[in-house]
């Protein structure tokens, strides 16, 4: 099972992200440095919010074990 994380990136830093590249995320609730999840950027929005000034970035999650974050 998989799970899709959305970010919201400085437009600054969306940049530097590409369809393909690794991320690792750590959800607020895990203890440690060795709790982060490895996950894949599989979309950058080509656009920034006008509010935020933010760019919605998608990243694919592995869920083996169908945890909900």
């Amino acid at each position: 099972s998989r799970m899709w994380l959305t970010l919201r990136v400085r437009s600054d830093d969306a940049d530097r992200l590409k369809p393909d590249q690794p991320v690792r995320f750590r959800h607020p609730g895990h203890a440690g440095p060795s709790e982060w999840d490895p996950g894949t950027v599989v979309w950058v929005s080509p656009a920034a919010d006008e509010k935020t000034r933010t760019v919605p970035v998608r990243v694919d999650l592995p869920n083996p074990s169908d945890r909900h974050h």
